[in-house]
C-alpha cells in the first residue's frame, strides 16, 4: 500500500482561506456584540441617572409605594 505523501505547503494552502474566514466572521460578531454591550451600556447609565435624579427630588421608589406596610 502506497503512503502518499502529504505537502504541509499545500495543506496550509487550502486552510488558509478557511482560517482567514474564520477569522472575519468572529470580527463581525465581536462588533456586533460590542455593539449591542454599548447600547445596554448607554440605556443602563440613563436610568442610573433618572434614578439618582429622582433620588435628590425625594421622590420614594415604586418599591417603597408598593410594599408600604409590609415588611
Amino acid at each position: 500500500m502506497a503512503r502518499a505523501k502529504i505537502n504541509r505547503n499545500e495543506i496550509a494552502g487550502e486552510l488558509r482561506p478557511i482560517a482567514i474566514n474564520l477569522i472575519k466572521e468572529a470580527l463581525r460578531v465581536y462588533d456586533t456584540v460590542e455593539g449591542v454591550l454599548t447600547e445596554a451600556g448607554e440605556q443602563f447609565e440613563d436610568l442610573v441617572t433618572e434614578a439618582r435624579a429622582e433620588v435628590k427630588k425625594g421622590k420614594p421608589s415604586r418599591r417603597n409605594t408598593r410594599h408600604k406596610g409590609k415588611s
